[in-house]
């Protein structure tokens, strides 16, 4: 038998292949037969094996005829059908050895002609199953795009709705909507410039919005205040030109009660100079505020002057002094301005008489603004940290200078032009909540009680005269010698008084009066004085005279007002003693006339001569 491994020929009693060493299963020759699944080819080959044998051994023909005929001597009949029949069994032997070999060959794929070597495998054509898949990456292509498709639409769809309710609660002044949709088309559109953008700006005006809450809130709070000025000064007069400035640092509290009425206080030095001839002057100030309803008065008090002060009426009714109307102001974001520390929020344009007191503390913007057209910057400083207004910066970038060069050229009788250079605020909160307690001084009071404090003269000032210049004229009266601005007009002048007119309409003016020592009885100043003060203010209110110095000679200064069916005067009163006799110099206003001449009275009174 051959073996099924290797292909061998073997023994077919072995119970194993000598050469591979393959195990073989010894059956029966009828076992054989009952397994044709397994054993058909062995099978066959025993039974023919087994028929021929018997055939032989059971053999009943006695000779060969056809060798007999002819002779006598018998046949060995068995060696000869033995030797016939082995031949017949050897071809017989050999034929089912080929058709066991090629059965065994269909029967063990893993055979290649009967010896043990794998048949050579027929390749498979995947014609089809390629085909199928690049049928299915084309249909899945097809579906796929257009299903990319509709989902970049509708993604698409979903972004320009996001955007445009943005823009629709931006519009709103719906920040936190805004900034919500803005988030939402950022999800859709990651990194999309103007989602991002949008939700940036949303996000920054939710936090102005809280900001400018809280500065409405305010009423009883400290700040400190930097204010800077610098002009431009050309003065063909006197062929020169110049820079002026001007700075302070104050430092403020605003304070409202429970009834609703608020008081200011402000204090600091003012310092001027000028930078050609290298002249500067400090002047320490104070200032108190008091305003209830629309009604507001303003005290303030240098040493050289005293107390001075001014009312005014129509104020806004705010809880608010020093900021004004700063809170309600419309801002952007300024993001060019933006800096690490800080978000930047500026409005732009913005009416000057909305923060009326810092408008009015500098002379320059409160002349400028008289027309009330002139506008202001206003930028809020924003700490990113904890939202808070960290400073505000109050500017006039665009001051109209046309009426303050009217003014100081008419004001000091020279060739000005004066341009602006600079003028700023810089205002920080440094207490939000102040316990401070603030009351008028009485002598504030006093000094502004006489006809209600309408118009009285303003004793601090930011004028820039001393520096600008009077242009002065040289006059002569009895026994005195003296400089009158030359923009006074001289309305009357006789031997004993002379009246200069201040203004066009005679509203303001200044009278000299001279009186002879001859008249009175006594010889004491003091007594002569004290009469001639009792003869001017019949029918007046005066405020207690104060005592005064006057080139070397005790003098007397007091405040008046007069009242008569149609008009009110509010002024101030010298009566100085000169030579044989004594000069009574009076400064008086109409009732709502503002006080812009102070200084040059000052300048007046400064330049006498006894």
């Amino acid at each position: 038998m051959y073996c099924g491994k290797c292909g061998k020929i073997v023994s077919d009693t072995a119970k194993f292949c000598p050469y591979c060493g393959e195990v073989f299963s010894q059956k029966s020759a009828a076992e054989n037969g009952t397994n044709a699944d397994t054993g058909a080819n062995h099978s066959g080959y025993n039974a023919y094996q087994a028929q021929n044998t018997n055939s032989i051994q059971n053999s009943s023909v006695p000779q060969n005829t056809n060798s007999a005929q002819g002779s006598t001597t018998p046949l060995n009949t068995n060696g000869a059908q033995n030797s016939y029949y082995g031949q017949n069994s050897y071809q017989a032997q050999n034929m089912y050895q080929n058709q066991y070999n090629q059965s065994y060959q269909q029967y063990n794929p893993q055979m290649q002609n009967g010896y043990g070597q794998q048949a050579p495998k027929k390749k498979k054509s995947h014609k089809g199953l390629v085909f199928g898949l690049v049928a299915a990456v084309v249909l899945l292509g097809v579906g796929g795009a257009g299903g990319y498709k509709y989902l970049e639409m509708t993604h698409e769809e979903d972004y320009k709705k996001a955007i445009e309710a943005a823009k629709e609660a931006y519009d709103a002044k719906d920040y936190e909507k805004a900034a919500e949709s803005y988030q939402s088309a950022l999800d859709i559109k990651e990194g999309d410039e103007v989602a991002k953008e949008g939700f940036d700006l949303a996000s920054a005006m939710m936090k102005i919005d809280s900001a400018t809450a809280r500065l409405a809130g305010l009423s009883s709070y400290d700040a400190s205040i930097n204010y800077e000025l610098s002009l431009t000064v050309d003065d063909t007069t006197n062929a020169r030109s110049y820079n002026l400035t001007q700075s302070s640092e104050m430092t403020a509290t605003n304070i409202t009660d429970e009834n609703g009425n608020t008081i200011a206080y402000v204090t600091g030095d003012l310092f001027t100079s000028a930078d050609d001839d290298g002249s500067e002057s400090n002047q320490t100030y104070e200032m108190y505020v008091t305003r209830s309803g629309s009604v507001e008065t303003s005290y303030s008090y240098t040493e050289s002057t005293g107390w001075g002060g001014e009312l005014t009426t129509g104020a806004e009714d705010e809880a608010t002094v020093i900021l004004g109307d700063i809170a309600s102001l419309s801002y952007s974001y300024d993001k060019d301005n933006e800096s690490e520390d800080y978000y930047v929020f500026t409005a732009t344009g913005v009416n000057a008489k909305e923060c009326s007191f810092l408008t009015n503390f500098c002379s320059i913007t409160d002349k400028a603004t008289d027309a009330g057209t002139q506008k202001m910057d206003v930028s809020l400083y924003l700490d990113k940290e904890n939202g808070k207004v960290s400073k505000i910066v109050v500017s006039y970038p665009d001051l109209s200078m046309a009426d303050v060069n009217s003014y100081y050229c008419t004001y000091s009788g020279k060739s000005l032009s004066i341009s602006m250079d600079k003028i700023q605020y810089t205002i920080s909160i440094t207490e939000w909540e102040s316990d401070a307690s603030l009351s008028v001084p009485s002598d504030a009071v006093d000094a502004l009680s006489v006809g209600g404090g309408l118009q009285t003269a303003v004793a601090f000032s930011t004028e820039p005269t001393e520096y600008l210049g009077v242009n002065m004229s040289d006059v002569t009266f009895q026994d005195a010698s003296f400089q009158v601005p030359s923009s006074w007009v001289k309305y009357a002048s006789t031997s004993v008084e002379q009246e200069y007119l201040l203004n066009s309409d005679g509203t303001a003016r200044v009278s000299l009066l001279y009186i002879d020592k001859s008249n009175f009885s006594s010889k004491s100043d003091s007594k002569n004085m004290d009469l001639i003060l009792d003869s001017l203010t019949s029918g007046a209110e005066v405020t207690d005279p104060s005592d005064v110095t006057i080139d070397g000679e005790d003098a007397l200064r007091f405040g008046v007002t007069a009242s008569s069916d149609d008009v009110s005067l509010n002024g101030v009163i010298y009566v100085i003693p000169c030579g044989d006799g004594y000069m009574v110099v009076e400064y008086l206003m109409y009732s709502g006339v503002d006080n812009i001449w102070q200084s040059q009275f000052n300048a007046f009174i400064g330049s006498i001569t006894l």
